[in-house]
């Protein structure tokens, strides 16, 4: 993986680089001193002697003692010379070596900081991401707990709260008449008829409603990403979570709103984009022919 790569990399930067460049190096220097010496010196079995007539010797060296003799001793040495120029170029080129290698391995560390640091971003967008998330997801219980509805039957008042009250606002929105199933398609008897119903029932649902839609809308405008997932996949992770606690009836109001004027624009989008619709019951429904009025995607098929 990429990862492994980069630390097989890091390992291979941290140890230093070989000498052996050096000591080849140094060995040639030496090998081409010693030819040039080879070929400099005459081949006389008394050097020396033959080559400066006047001079004294020390520890079995001629030392010449006229100025012209010391000058042409002095060139027999430039050799030397070379040596140390060449071993000089030859550390030259070996300080450039531990130079570079000592700039990958900045670069290196430079690199595993940088991967540190979007790792850390990344985590601390995910954590302040589910905060949120998970905040406006237990506001969002709070308030369908908070719906209720009041009927009087005889002397006696009965109250229905929470999801027990959307298998009652389905009923309630089948009950607004049978022509609303004649002319489904492109006529303006839904919305009427929905407006109607919501208008009638704003004070309970219009808080569900924006703030379902709001928490899809973070979703889908957050940047997590799992790394083992796609972006869709990464975001459907929390959609799920909000289509898990979904009574049926709560799914059924919210197909309808979704094909409502208003709201088509809006939360219809996402109803799609994140499949809430997988668990919609036919009972539920005026005409099953709504249904082709979302995306197949909506239905997880």
């Amino acid at each position: 993986t990429k990862k492994m790569e980069s630390k097989r990399k890091s390992k291979d930067l941290v140890e230093s680089p070989s000498l052996w460049p050096f000591v080849l190096g140094a060995i040639l220097v030496v090998s081409l001193w010693i030819l040039n010496l080879y070929f400099a010196i005459p081949k006389q079995s008394n050097f020396f002697e033959s080559f400066f007539p006047n001079h004294n010797t020390f520890l079995g060296l001629a030392i010449p003692q006229e100025s012209g003799e010391k000058g042409v001793f002095g060139d027999a040495f430039g050799a030397v010379n070379s040596l140390f120029s060449g071993m000089a170029f030859v550390g030259l080129i070996y300080a450039i070596i531990i130079q570079r290698h000592e700039t990958d391995i900045a670069k290196s560390e430079l690199e595993k900081t940088k991967d540190i640091l979007e790792n850390q971003n990344k985590s601390l967008e995910k954590q302040q991401f589910e905060t949120t998330y998970f905040q406006l997801l237990r506001l969002f219980s709070d308030v369908t707990n908070q719906i209720d509805l009041q009927r009087i039957e005889g002397n006696v008042t009965i109250i229905t709260k929470g999801k027990d009250t959307f298998p009652v606002f389905v009923k309630r929105f089948k009950e607004t008449g049978n022509y609303l199933a004649e002319a489904l398609y492109g006529s303006r008897d839904f919305d009427k008829k929905y407006d109607e119903f919501y208008e009638r029932h704003n004070s309970e649902l219009g808080h569900y409603f924006r703030l379902l839609y709001n928490i899809l809308k973070f979703i889908d405008e957050s940047k997590i990403i799992d790394d083992s997932k796609t972006e869709i996949e990464s975001k459907r992770f929390y959609s799920n979570i909000i289509r898990a606690q979904l009574s049926d009836a709560e799914v059924a109001i919210i197909f309808y709103n979704g094909l409502s004027s208003v709201s088509k624009r809006k939360i219809k989008i996402y109803i799609e984009k994140y499949q809430l619709l997988k668990y919609l019951s036919d009972k539920d429904l005026i005409d099953v022919k709504l249904k082709e009025n979302y995306e197949n995607i909506a239905y997880e098929y």
